[in-house]
């Protein structure tokens, strides 16, 4: 059963290239089958691997293929596992497949969500389009309300300022801000 610890990170690998590959043309189901499958399988495959592993004294070494052997020096790419790192192992898998779990679960419901705000603003498009008078969408109303705040307390605060104190701040006619010209004279002041 230790011979299939390679396994735990090459199957979500090879999950994730085929989903990086081919994800565009799959279903949305399919995806989120490969992408928690996978991290599911690998945490199956280390809890398979606890009783082996437990009841084995020396740590377990597997190694996949050796990179170079020149004069004694050997490096190897190898997986290694004792009771620590067993646990790590398992924690991980385990914890990974909950987290894959989840999201796949809540971005189903965010696509549905997306899809029909989506649907709602293009019948909203179309009426307004299709029927003369029918209401346009409530984001641009409020877009073109908050300019029109924003233009309305410019022009009540010139409104209430005598006629005399705009013609001294040069702003009468200019299409500056009140007070602008005389901001100006203090900086340079």
């Amino acid at each position: 059963m230790l011979q299939l610890l390679w396994l735990i990170p090459a199957i979500p690998f090879a999950s994730t290239l085929v989903l990086a590959l081919f994800g565009r043309r799959m279903s949305q189901r399919m995806v989120a089958i490969a992408g928690v499958g996978s991290v599911g399988l690998s945490a199956l495959i280390s809890l398979a691997i606890v009783p082996a592993s437990l009841a084995s004294i020396t740590p377990f070494t597997q190694v996949l293929w050796t990179w170079i052997d020149v004069a004694g020096f050997r490096p190897e790419i190898a997986f290694y596992l004792d009771p620590v790192s067993l646990l790590m192992v398992v924690v991980v898998t385990f914890v990974s497949f909950l987290i894959h779990l989840y999201s796949a679960e809540f971005m189903e419901e965010d696509a549905k969500e997306e899809q029909s705000d989506e649907d709602d603003r293009v019948a909203r498009r179309r009426r307004s389009l299709m029927i003369p008078g029918a209401e346009p969408d409530p984001g641009e109303q409020q877009q073109k309300r908050d300019v029109n705040l924003d233009r309305g307390a410019a022009d009540a605060a010139d409104r209430q300022r005598p006629t005399h104190q705009l013609a001294s701040t040069g702003c009468r006619g200019s299409g500056e801000r009140p007070g602008a010209a005389t901001s100006r004279a203090n900086m340079r002041a």
